[in-house]
């Protein structure tokens, strides 16, 4: 659409250097008096292009704006994919017991940071020096406010914030371009888990990879407040 808009401004402008120029021939030239526009014709072309660019241009700004963020969420997913694979080749992960379990969750935490180049490391109740806690939160709705000052983070040489949602859980959330706007998730910031082979979240025992952590939703909830947040979609497109 916006080639369409810029092809009738390229048209609407060549008539009217040509108007011009004819405007310059003696005004008993025909030709001239056959192809010119009147002063309300040009008002009006001009303001249907005006109306169709403030249209179509915030659309493909928008579009442009989730391209760039769709390619940072697969980068990201592909890192933490490739870290946890070479942290289980290595026999490096603890086995959880239970869901609700401290120990292992913060320990696999630091085992996958071990695998990064890290520029800022955040596991001493300093959550908010590796994660905008201005930026959207996760499961709000619920009366939660994650990750918390004390949840385990750490930011990469890339840029990249990763936090545990929590430390007693297998939750890993991600914000892509760190402290820097929007962050909010399905945007910037997106929740990843361990599964087992079947794309099963664990509560228990090894993992077998990363997956993300929620299916895409379409309407608001505590882990997506400005809908869409296309969670798996965006991985396979």
């Amino acid at each position: 659409m916006l080639s369409r808009v810029i092809d009738d401004i390229n048209n609407i402008t060549e008539k009217l250097l040509k108007n011009w120029f004819i405007s310059r021939l003696p005004s008993s030239n025909r030709y001239k008096r056959l192809i010119a526009f009147t002063l309300a014709e040009v008002l009006i072309v001009l303001l249907i292009v005006g109306i169709v660019a403030s249209l179509v241009i915030p659309a493909i700004i928008r579009d442009t704006q989730d391209a760039e963020f769709k390619v940072a969420y697969k980068k990201a997913y592909a890192i933490i994919s490739n870290v946890t694979k070479q942290a289980l080749s290595e026999s490096n992960f603890m086995s959880k017991q239970t869901k609700f379990e401290s120990i292992t969750s913060k320990g696999n935490f630091k085992i996958l940071e071990s695998y990064f180049s890290v520029t800022k490391d955040c596991s001493n109740n300093n959550n908010d020096q590796c994660w905008d806690s201005t930026g959207e939160v996760m499961a709000a709705g619920n009366n939660f406010s994650q990750p918390s000052q004390a949840e385990y983070a750490f930011i990469d040489n890339s840029g990249m914030s990763w936090a545990l949602y929590s430390n007693s859980e297998n939750i890993i959330v991600v914000d892509t371009n760190g402290f820097k706007n929007p962050n909010r998730y399905g945007k910037d910031r997106w929740q990843l888990t361990f599964a087992d082979t079947n794309n099963i979240r664990i509560n228990s025992g090894l993992p077998s990879k990363v997956i993300p952590f929620n299916a895409d939703i379409t309407f608001t909830s505590g882990y997506c407040h400005y809908p869409p947040c296309y969670f798996r979609s965006w991985l396979l497109q």
